[in-house]
């Protein structure tokens, strides 16, 4: 779980720093982002960056944390893809009922088109 945290970390700090990097790189000036910025209206604002890349970061980001919720549930074993909307789940869950949770979580969250998974459940024997 540690790790998990530092993994989002890191990625959330590196997506804060890429439109100034862009800025610096263009205009050889350095732009800082205020720190209250919200990462999804930055991307938003960035060339090249489809809505439908920050609709889908946003939609893996609420399956993240709609699965800390819920305690049968480990984040860290089950790994999360979008794109354009149809989300893919893989990895492991400790029961069909936590697998079928996880996938109707996934469903429920707004802008998911569908869910796939070939998420397994873990040989408790």
């Amino acid at each position: 779980m540690k790790e998990l945290k530092l993994r989002i970390s890191l990625v959330c700090a590196i997506l804060l720093c890429l439109p100034a990097a862009a800025a610096a790189q263009v205009t050889g000036e350095r732009e800082e982002a205020p720190p209250e910025a919200d990462i999804g209206e930055m991307l938003r604002q960035g060339d090249g960056v489809k809505e439908q890349t920050v609709r889908d970061m946003d939609i893996v980001s609420d399956i993240q944390k709609a699965y800390l919720r819920e305690k049968t549930l480990n984040p860290a074993t089950i790994d999360i893809r979008s794109e354009d909307g149809h989300v893919h789940l893989s990895g492991t869950a400790p029961s069909q009922e936590a697998r079928d949770l996880a996938v109707e979580i996934a469903g429920g969250i707004e802008n998911v088109a569908d869910v796939a998974s070939s998420i397994k459940v873990r040989d408790t024997g």
